[in-house]
């Protein structure tokens, strides 16, 4: 009942639904790497990705809010034959200098339906 469960961005278990601040309609999924960088992959062939943009959680999960930071691009990877792109992604903290947490408390998402 008082305990909790963390598990960091970079853990090769973590996987989130990521997209590029302001093109909600580029999207892809956030996969924990065991180094300094993240990768964001299955990223459609046809959509522009820069050096430098903003990584953010989209809305495509129900229980991780939508808009939170998560890094920027710091390298794209995009091959001819492949039918996704991918994108590494250096994150805007060290996972050495955590000072504050965020909880998400799952147990009170509600979902509404019409």
């Amino acid at each position: 009942e008082y305990t909790s469960t963390i598990r960091l961005l970079e853990d090769n278990s973590t996987r989130i639904p990521v997209s590029i601040l302001g093109q909600s309609d580029t999207s892809g999924l956030l996969v924990g790497e065991s180094g300094f960088l993240l990768s964001m992959e299955y990223i459609p062939q046809d959509r522009e990705l820069n050096i430098g943009d903003a990584i953010i959680t989209s809305n495509l999960h129900e229980r991780i809010p939508d808009g939170l930071v998560i890094g920027t691009i710091y390298e794209i990877i995009k091959e001819e034959t492949a039918s996704f792109q991918q994108a590494m992604i250096e994150p805007i903290y060290q996972s050495t200098s955590y000072s504050n947490v965020l909880i998400i408390d799952t147990t009170s998402v509600r979902i509404y339906e019409e």
